[in-house]
C-alpha cells in the first residue's frame, strides 16, 4: 500500500538443479502480482533552496580540492566536484524553465 509505484522481476531457471528456488520465486512472484499501489503525483520541492545547497556544497567541495588533496582522497573529491557541478547546472536548468 502506498502511493509509489511498485515493480518486481523475477528470475527463474529452467535447470533442475534450481527447482525448488524457481518454485519459491513464482509463488513470491504471484503473492506479488496482488499488491495494489496508485501512483500520485508528489508536490514539487522550490528549485531556489535546492539550487543554493546544490552551489553551497559545490563551493565546499571546490574549495577542498583548491586546497590541495593528497593520496587516493583525490579523484573521490575531484568526481565530487563534478558531480555537485552537474546537480547545480540540472538544477539551474529546471528553474529556468519555470
Amino acid at each position: 500500500m502506498g502511493s509509489a509505484l511498485t515493480g518486481m522481476i523475477t528470475c527463474i531457471s529452467q535447470s533442475p538443479r534450481n527447482g525448488d528456488e524457481t518454485y519459491s520465486s513464482l509463488g513470491y512472484g504471484t503473492t506479488m502480482s496482488k499488491l495494489l499501489n496508485r501512483g500520485k503525483p508528489q508536490p514539487a520541492k522550490p528549485f531556489e533552496k535546492l539550487l543554493g545547497l546544490a552551489q553551497k556544497k559545490h563551493a565546499e567541495a571546490a574549495a577542498v580540492v583548491a586546497r590541495g588533496v593528497t593520496g587516493k582522497y583525490q579523484a573521490a573529491r575531484e568526481a565530487q566536484v563534478k558531480a555537485y557541478a552537474h546537480d547545480v547546472s540540472v538544477l539551474e536548468g529546471l528553474a529556468e524553465k519555470n
